[in-house]
């Protein structure tokens, strides 16, 4: 079976990281080839490792180009998939319009949104969702949505219901895992003792990320915890950017916050965290979540999206922007006794073991592909 993947950048995000453990945990037996519309570079070394080809169509952002599509339909001409799987709105609708043109083959969707919200999402988000929503009864063959809530909200913006296959991500449990030598290396590096209490939000710089309330929220929890430190970790987050460094200054405990940017350890990182936190004021389905309960590390998130049927009772749910409820329910998590915390951790484990293994989901990819193929009348390669 021959795989290519369209997705609107390959940088270092959700989706382009969801769709490189899918290629590992499936190379070298589907052959794989990976299109991104931009030239965001981030995840294509990891997939060129594997000897998968990696191609961009050189697009800007928010930019179509009729050149963008006669290259995205030449590398269909040349490659001959099997299935195009597409990933977001832009690539969806990019995708569909060049396998109808010229390749011919099946086109599975992949929607990772959980709102369709005017003043929260772009306009251009908008636009291309509500033009996928008229296509998605005879274009695609399939809509892949990885979170129910994601599912319930483009079925009512119109989405043919027919369509949806709910598969929620995965992890790579043997990477992320429990790891105490991360634990110390991580608060060594940081000049830290080997018992301070370390909270983190693992996501890139964004409004619907929730920096603002997480730093607002660890400066009402360091009255109470005034040994903690906070990590965030994510592109743009670095002391560079003036907006996060500014709401960092503006706190009494400035020193205790720890921006470390873009990184490659984030399973060291994550496995090293006391508690892991997500603010995300929009959010399907959390892939810092899911790591770090991989890690054992209990979380307390926003609820948005399926973040708290994804957490359940390995951590907390507080309210979006509360950052009040949100230090509580940390303080709450770093108060308990050492065996409570220990319980939290194999719970937070367990629930990754049980229900979102990479191996079990990218079966559900697989058999998904192989049914679209069947149904083409194609035979697949």
């Amino acid at each position: 079976m021959h795989v290519c993947h369209l997705i609107t950048g390959l940088g270092i995000g959700g989706t382009p990281v969801m769709l490189a453990k899918l290629v590992e945990a499936l190379h070298p037996r589907v052959r794989f080839t990976v299109i991104g519309m931009t030239g965001d570079e981030g995840c294509a070394p990891r997939l060129r490792a594997m000897g998968v080809p990696v191609h961009t169509l050189g697009m800007n952002r928010g930019r179509p180009h009729p050149k963008a599509l006669w290259r995205l339909c030449s590398l269909l001409r040349s490659d001959r998939p099997d299935v195009l799987q597409t990933w977001l709105y832009h690539a969806d609708l990019m995708g569909l319009l060049a396998a109808k043109a010229v390749a011919g083959c099946p086109v599975v969707w992949n929607v990772r949104h959980a709102t369709l919200t005017p003043g929260l999402d772009s306009r251009s988000t908008l636009l291309a969702a509500r033009a996928s929503a008229k296509l998605s009864s005879r274009g695609p063959s399939a809509i892949v949505v990885n979170s129910q809530t994601g599912l319930d909200v483009h079925v009512a913006a119109g989405y043919a219901a027919t369509r949806m296959r709910l598969i929620p991500n995965g992890f790579d449990l043997s990477r992320f895992r429990p790891d105490d030598d991360a634990r110390s290396a991580l608060r060594q590096s940081l000049g830290l003792a080997a018992s301070t209490p370390l909270i983190g939000l693992m996501s890139r710089y964004s409004t619907l990320k929730g920096q603002p309330t997480f730093v607002d929220a660890m400066n009402r929890l360091h009255a109470a915890s005034p040994d903690a430190h906070f990590v965030l970790c994510g592109t743009d987050i670095t002391p560079a950017n003036a907006p996060l460094q500014s709401l960092v200054q503006s706190t009494a405990c400035a020193d205790r916050f720890h921006l470390l940017g873009e990184r490659r350890d984030i399973a060291e990182i994550q496995a090293s965290l006391d508690i892991a936190v997500s603010a995300s004021t929009s959010e399907a389905f959390s892939n810092s979540i899911g790591e770090a309960l991989a890690c054992g590390v209990p979380v307390v998130t926003t609820n948005v999206g399926d973040s708290a049927s994804l957490v359940g009772d390995a951590g907390r749910v507080v309210d979006i922007g509360d950052a009040r409820a949100m230090a509580a329910a940390c303080l709450n998590i770093l108060q308990r006794t050492p065996e409570d915390r220990k319980e939290l951790s194999r719970r937070a484990r367990r629930r990754m073991e049980e229900h979102y293994e990479i191996g079990v989901i990218a079966r559900r990819y697989h058999e998904l592909w192989m049914s679209v193929i069947k149904a083409s009348g194609r035979r697949a390669a």
